[in-house]
């Protein structure tokens, strides 16, 4: 026995409170990565994935298969890490016996020895026929607060063991998630100029030019039609080159045209 080991006691509710609370800080862990899991995937458009093109995105594709792969893989592995802590812990007096480091750990707290000196000595008094029923049932409590404190020597290494490796697989998982939401939502592509409507249909005023009259002047009508200030709504396009929507007048007809600037030019009407 060592002679200067700690005298130290897991928990004043007992033994199996103490493999509670570790139970229950592996349980909030699991919860917590969970949720920072969640808050990542809540930003993913999953639907932009089919729009991916390995030719055209490859870097975006690989993101997307990696990030995977890395998540499902963290996700599998925290899983794993944490059911090592949750599992029972099934042991007997005979395996603590046999086993020295478990058992140096044991004798080095001989409050838990119920007088005896080591556990071969407590093994001993187990199986002498001398003793008196109540004796006996004094050796077999001391041998079941043996095993109550081997189990949670056993849990609390457990946890100590997969911590580590718990926040590892985390932050490779929220790095997985990330890569994945980032090749999975492209920017959306560029149209150039700023566009005209943004976000709602701009009233405006068309001129149009010698060439738009000649172009136009069936669609909205007439030559009549065509000349002068036309009243219309811009409905998108660019600055160069706005998509509008002309107003129905009298015998004047509703037309939707690009307007180029050599047909004329849409003026927003104040």
């Amino acid at each position: 026995m060592a002679p200067d080991a700690p005298d130290i006691r897991p928990d004043p509710g007992g033994v199996q409170s103490a493999i509670d609370r570790y139970r229950d800080l592996a349980k909030y862990l699991i919860t917590i990565f969970a949720g920072v899991g969640a808050l990542l995937v809540a930003g993913t458009q999953l639907a932009s994935i089919g729009e991916l093109s390995l030719e055209d995105e490859p870097g975006r594709v690989a993101a997307v298969a990696v990030g995977l792969v890395a998540a499902v893989g963290a996700v599998a592995v925290i899983v794993g890490l944490t059911l090592r802590v949750l599992r029972p812990v099934e042991m007997s007096f005979a395996e603590i016996v046999a086993e020295p480091k478990l058992r140096a750990e044991i004798e080095a707290r001989p409050w838990l020895l119920g007088g005896a000196h080591e556990l071969g000595e407590v093994r001993d008094n187990l199986a002498t026929t001398a003793l008196t029923d109540e004796e006996r049932e004094t050796w077999v409590a001391v041998a079941d607060d043996v095993v109550g404190y081997a189990a949670y020597l056993r849990t609390r290494a457990a946890f100590e063991g997969t911590w580590w490796p718990l926040l590892a697989a985390a932050i490779v998982g929220v790095l997985g998630i990330t890569a994945f939401t980032w090749g999975a939502n492209p920017p959306d592509e560029d149209v150039g100029a700023s566009p005209v409507v943004e976000p709602a249909p701009v009233p405006v005023q068309i001129a149009l030019t010698a060439a738009g009259r000649e172009a136009l002047g069936e669609a909205l009508g007439g030559s009549a039609c065509a000349s002068g200030r036309i009243a219309a709504l811009a409905i998108g396009g660019t600055a160069s080159e706005p998509k509008v929507v002309t107003l129905p007048r009298g015998s004047c007809k509703a037309a939707q045209f690009l307007l180029p600037a050599a047909w004329g030019a849409a003026i927003a009407d104040e």
